[in-house]
């Protein structure tokens, strides 16, 4: 990238003039470094892909991949699997489900009366229009604490299985013997349980957790939760068809229902490691080369 390029990007007083001396800084300069630095200083390390062929970094705060390219070394954003996945309309559950949590929530909090009419039912408290306003505007957020709530569980038991699979990869062959750190949430801790349940029950042997993918064909990046060695279990409804060692790319949710844009994201990864690694179902040297990595 050259000089002036780059401070025409960064800078807001725009292109050098053309007849400034390329090794000469501009007023704008300061600017344009700290603008640079603004945007590039949370970057993580860089992941490799494609036989250490392309290079990522991953910026933590803004939660977005660029790729360096090989010829000039600046970063082009990518797309990301999660953030792309947000163009499909959920509203007609979610508008719903949000003016229900929002009529619990008034019914929750509006005060009532000590006293009964004389059918036995409970009567409302008084209550001015002001203190009742407040109320319903409070209610309209119900929906945004309880999706927080939710991000938080799963934040803390994602964490734990993070932890408790790197653990059983660097001392137990991959195998999870027992989880580590348990949150003291009781949701999220009971989250974490039923996972454990699941490695148990499918006899799960860890190879990776928190697997970067990338697509150079669709120019898309992600982290997947991990890759194992997984066997059927004896429980039909969940395993109609018997195997052994299979290989499975593992994405935690603790949602209690199974979304269509699960199903898109994992698709999304799977797709991104054939590109790089060929159908490993099928071919044994794609496998290897896949495991190597790991």
């Amino acid at each position: 990238m050259q000089l002036n390029d780059f401070l025409s990007k960064f800078s807001p007083q725009g292109d050098l003039e053309t007849e400034q001396s390329s090794n000469v800084l501009s007023a704008g300069a300061p600017n344009a470094l700290a603008g640079f630095l603004d945007q590039f200083t949370t970057l993580t390390e860089s992941y490799f892909f494609y036989n250490n062929t392309v290079e990522l970094r991953f910026n933590v705060a803004d939660h977005k991949y660029y790729l360096v390219s090989p010829d000039l070394g600046n970063l082009i954003e990518q797309y990301v699997v999660t953030t792309v996945l947000r163009i499909i309309d959920k509203s007609p559950a979610l508008v719903p489900w949000a003016s229900k949590k929002c009529a619990e929530k008034i019914l929750r909090t509006i005060p009532l009366s000590t006293t009964k009419d004389e059918f036995g039912s409970i009567l409302l408290a008084p209550i001015t229009l002001e203190d009742f306003t407040k109320l319903v505007l409070e209610a309209k957020n119900a929906h945004k604490e309880i999706l927080e709530d939710a991000g938080d569980i799963g934040h803390m038991a994602h964490k734990c299985l993070e932890d408790s699979i790197q653990h059983a990869i660097d001392h137990n062959g991959g195998v999870v013997t027992g989880l580590l750190y348990l949150p003291e949430d009781e949701k999220a801790c009971n989250a974490a349980r039923a996972a454990f349940c699941w490695m148990i029950q499918h006899h799960v042997r860890w190879i990776k957790t928190e697997q970067k993918i990338y697509s150079k064909e669709y120019e898309f990046a992600g982290t997947a939760d991990g890759l194992a060695w997984v066997n059927s279990c004896d429980d039909l409804s969940c395993c109609p068809e018997k195997y052994t060692g299979h290989l499975a790319l593992v994405d935690w949710k603790s949602s209690n229902d199974l979304h269509t844009e699960y199903c898109y994201q994992t698709a999304a990864y799977l797709q991104a490691l054939i590109e790089e690694f060929g159908n490993v179902d099928k071919n044994r040297e794609s496998r290897s080369s896949l495991l190597e990595t790991s």
